[in-house]
């Protein structure tokens, strides 16, 4: 009970956000028919833009950029903001998450408000679903990746049940039932594994188009996996853990690291 009175208050009050609003090609937010791009961000505005710069720089697809702000730090929500604007993209928060410590449960909660206010009721036939720490590194189309399928990204499985990473994930809309769809772990899976659960049809496997994963080591220390390791997918990479990545005493040290990681794969 409490999640569902929760959910229906942050939908509307984005909705309302919305309203009066128009997306970056002037149409309004649930009529438009294009691509939504949609990140998760999560106190880390340097992240934020730079993965705005990407996505204007290697996205060949017509997109719609959403922010969407689940930080805890609230000092880190105007720059946020500015760097969604300043991508042209729009950006929405989330003022109350009953899960806002809880990792997993917040983000599903973050992606399940997204997906209400921004797809559910709209003209979108695709949708792509990102972390903040998730960056093209190369032309790519979305679009393309998907092709036919219900879904791509790359696949996960717990407990002999298979589901798709949510930090890059594309989705047909079309081909799922958008009121059953919810990204809350629970039952054995984590943040999305509920997602196949909503498909049309028989939900099988093949619904999923994979996107071609590798781990890549970038240094050697004591072989903690979110500094000495990115990961591959696609045309994409995953830097696994921006907002903490890699042990510098300052945040401006750490993101020139992050952005010469990135300008190395390009």
């Amino acid at each position: 009970m409490r999640h569902r009175v929760a959910l229906g208050r942050e939908v509307r009050a984005v909705r309302r956000r919305l309203a009066s609003g128009r997306c970056a090609h002037g149409d309004s937010h649930l009529s438009c028919p294009r691509l939504a791009v949609i990140t998760v961000a999560f106190n880390n505005p340097a992240v934020v833009l730079d993965q705005a710069r990407r996505l204007r720089r290697h996205l060949v697809d017509d997109f719609d950029w959403y922010v969407v702000d689940n930080s805890t730090d609230r000092a880190a929500r105007q720059p946020i903001a500015e760097a969604a604007a300043l991508g042209g993209g729009t950006c929405v928060t989330i003022d109350r998450n009953p899960y806002r410590a809880l990792g997993s449960p917040s983000h599903g909660f973050a992606l399940d408000v997204a997906w209400r206010a921004l797809v559910r009721h709209s003209a979108r036939q695709h949708v792509a679903l990102l972390d903040h720490d998730v960056f093209p590194i190369r032309p790519t189309s979305l679009v393309a990746n998907i092709g036919t399928s219900a879904l791509a990204g790359m696949l996960q499985i717990r407990d002999h049940r298979w589901y798709a990473w949510p930090g890059l994930l594309v989705v047909d809309v079309t081909r799922f039932d958008v009121d059953r769809l919810t990204f809350m772990p629970g039952g054995g899976v984590d943040t999305g594994g509920h997602v196949p659960a909503a498909l049309r049809g028989d939900g099988g496997r093949a619904c999923l188009r994979e996107m071609e994963a590798t781990e890549v080591r970038i240094r050697h220390t004591d072989g903690r996996l979110q500094s000495d390791f990115v990961m591959m997918i696609g045309d994409w990479l995953h830097l696994l853990n921006a907002s903490g990545w890699c042990e510098v005493p300052n945040p401006v040290d750490r993101m020139a690291m992050v952005e010469a990681v990135l300008d190395s794969f390009e």
